[in-house]
């Protein structure tokens, strides 16, 4: 049988990393805030949806990134935006171009994604 200092640690551990998960999550939201204005006002997108893990709540992590689904960068500023965006965040920054997603990975997103207007 388990010893119950064992099962005492564990459940520790576990509560810790909610804690620490949930941390990450709140410096998340508000870096995607920042994230949001720039890529509107210096690199006109009109569409931003953050999905994945950010959005799941108790699933986002150390190891998450921050998905978004963006309308409007133009391929020439894409890899600039990306890199403008990641400066940001210490959670990489995951940009995919709504304009490019296949159908099916579309309504994925829009299904389980939260758009982020300009005043959010």
């Amino acid at each position: 049988m388990v010893e119950q200092k064992y099962i005492d640690y564990w459940r520790d551990r576990q509560a810790q990393q909610a804690v620490e998960s949930e941390a990450l999550a709140k410096q998340a939201w508000a870096d995607l805030q920042q994230i949001a204005q720039l890529l509107r006002f210096e690199f006109g997108a009109t569409q931003i949806i953050v999905f994945g893990s950010l959005v799941q709540g108790d699933r986002f992590d150390a190891e998450s990134d921050i998905d978004l689904a963006v309308k409007g960068i133009s391929p020439e500023d894409f890899f600039a935006a990306m890199a403008a965006a990641n400066r940001i965040s210490h959670q990489w920054v995951d940009l995919k171009p709504i304009e490019s997603l296949d159908s099916h990975f579309l309504q994925k997103v829009l299904k389980t994604g939260k758009s982020i207007d300009a005043e959010d």
